[in-house]
């Protein structure tokens, strides 16, 4: 196994963290049960080796990976350092290759197959801004038809064109979700409020947009812009998206999952 430890080189620090937030970024999404048994696929960029990312181990169920088994793969698809050995997912490496080659601020992405993802991606209107959850993503919520599993022949970069260069999430009707972030706080984050505002929309049947109590236009171009800011505490100390909830989180994996970064 090539798995590079921190040793106090910059470098290698920075892919021991890589590593560590895509162990966290797996066993999170099966905590909230947010997986596809092994189907679900999650990326995070390696610093310092542009075009270089990690992905999740295909056949493991996410609540199982740690930090070597994570998969380095190259700008080009290539596999430069295989973790543990185990395979990958032939789409996973079309899908994220594609978005991280469109979107070089994206540090990671997280592609997911959920029932209420599914759900409202398949409602002509998509997701309707009708909670402060939603309010997050207005604007900035990207669609793709389906078009098939994505194992090559450009699909990857259709999704790509498709996210476009300032979306932040995307439904991908009759398939799943993909949310993207400068790094692994923000695309969780991303991930799991999309899942919150896709189940609130579902409580309410088939209503229709003229049947809700809706935020007017300019209040929900205001929240989408302030919701995407990141936080402030009483102390005006500001924290970019995801950056409150992450220590947290790593908090709860410690005390359910004792040993999960090993």
């Amino acid at each position: 196994m090539a798995v590079e430890r921190d040793t106090g080189h910059p470098v290698a620090e920075g892919i021991a963290r890589a590593r560590r937030e895509m162990a966290a970024l797996c066993r999170l999404m099966a905590h909230f049960g947010l997986d596809d048994i092994t189907s679900t696929h999650l990326s995070v960029l390696v610093p310092g080796r542009p075009g270089h990312y990690l992905l999740n181990p295909y056949g493991m169920m996410l609540g199982e990976v740690r930090p070597g088994d994570a998969v380095e793969v190259d700008a080009a698809g290539g596999i430069v350092d295989p973790g543990n050995g185990w395979p990958l997912n032939r789409t996973a490496i079309v899908i994220h290759g594609a978005v991280h080659r469109a979107r070089p601020e994206v540090g990671a992405a997280i592609h997911a197959h959920t029932q209420a993802g599914i759900a409202v991606g398949a409602m002509p209107a998509g997701l309707l801004p009708l909670s402060q959850w939603a309010l997050k993503f207005h604007g900035l919520t990207a669609s793709h038809d389906y078009d098939g599993a994505a194992r090559g022949g450009g699909l990857g970069e259709a999704i790509a064109r498709d996210l476009g260069t300032r979306n932040l999430v995307m439904l991908m009707r009759n398939h799943g979700t993909l949310a993207v972030g400068a790094d692994a706080p923000a695309a969780f984050i991303r991930l799991y409020y999309l899942e919150q505002a896709c189940r609130a929309q579902l409580l309410l049947g088939a209503r229709t947009a003229d049947d809700l109590v809706l935020p007017p236009p300019p209040l929900r171009d205001r929240a989408a812009v302030e919701q995407n800011q990141g936080t402030m505490d009483h102390r005006q100390d500001f924290l970019p998206v995801g950056h409150r909830e992450w220590p947290a989180l790593l908090r709860l994996l410690d005390r359910t999952q004792p040993g999960w970064d090993v």
